[in-house]
């Protein structure tokens, strides 16, 4: 009333039962037409709408970056989380592998079963593939049938293990519809990213391996090769 301002202000009343509550409080000066202060008009907020705002709001982010079929994270994020693997591998020298992993034939399963089984198929991967990595590990979906993990390494065998690990475990992940077992295969390729990397390049490599297992018939993963982990450095050892 002293200022002629608005104020706001979080306080703490005293509930008649005897707890405190957390109150937003706005405080209007009322003013005559001559502008002096004849009083104050106080609004009070419980502290839960303004949480239900920051909810709201914390949910709407959430949405932006989570797919909504299954859960994992989209490919906005796996972009986002990429290009900070990569600025760690620069500052750092830290090892990180994307794997990029391809259904194979999903089409045929949308097609026979339709595509409310397809979904559920692309679900029971997701959970594969969320519940076999570590915590700190990213596991996301691209779109379609291709989902990616994006995890901390300490050298290549640990990537062509982890690949090899999630490939066999989806290949054992299987669904009973009408007394039909639907099971699936995937190709996957795994990449490590280097320091030089673009989002753009380091995808557009485990997109490459990943293609030369879906050309072989019997290799289902794919590691680049001559990766020396002493020469993360050296732009020559990023071959196919």
């Amino acid at each position: 009333m002293k200022n002629k301002i608005t104020v706001e202000a979080r306080v703490y009343l005293h509930h008649k039962e005897g707890y405190r509550i957390p109150i937003y409080v706005r405080v209007n000066p009322l003013l005559n037409r001559n502008g002096d202060i004849i009083g104050a008009i106080e609004i009070f907020y419980h502290d839960s709408y303004v949480k239900s705002l920051e909810e709201k709001i914390n949910n709407l982010e959430r949405l932006a970056m989570v797919d909504e079929l299954t859960n994992l994270v989209n490919r906005r994020y796996i972009k986002f989380d990429i290009n900070s693997k990569i600025q760690q591998t620069k500052r750092h020298n830290r090892l990180y592998g994307i794997i990029y992993i391809d259904l194979d034939n999903f089409k045929k399963i949308n097609d026979r079963f339709g595509h409310h089984i397809g979904d559920k198929v692309l679900k029971m991967i997701a959970n594969t593939l969320q519940n076999n990595l570590r915590a700190s590990d990213t596991v996301g979906r691209l779109g379609g049938d291709e989902f990616i993990a994006i995890v901390e390494i300490d050298s290549r065998e640990t990537l062509e293990k982890i690949a090899n690990k999630l490939s066999i475990l989806i290949e054992n992940s299987f669904l009973i519809v009408n007394n039909t077992k639907i099971t699936i295969k995937a190709s996957i390729g795994a990449y490590i990213i280097k320091p030089y990397d673009t989002v753009s390049s380091a995808l557009k490599k485990a997109d490459q391996l990943m293609y030369v297992s879906k050309n072989h018939k019997k290799k289902k993963v794919t590691i680049e090769n001559n990766f020396n982990t002493s020469q993360s450095l050296d732009k020559n050892s990023d071959t196919l």
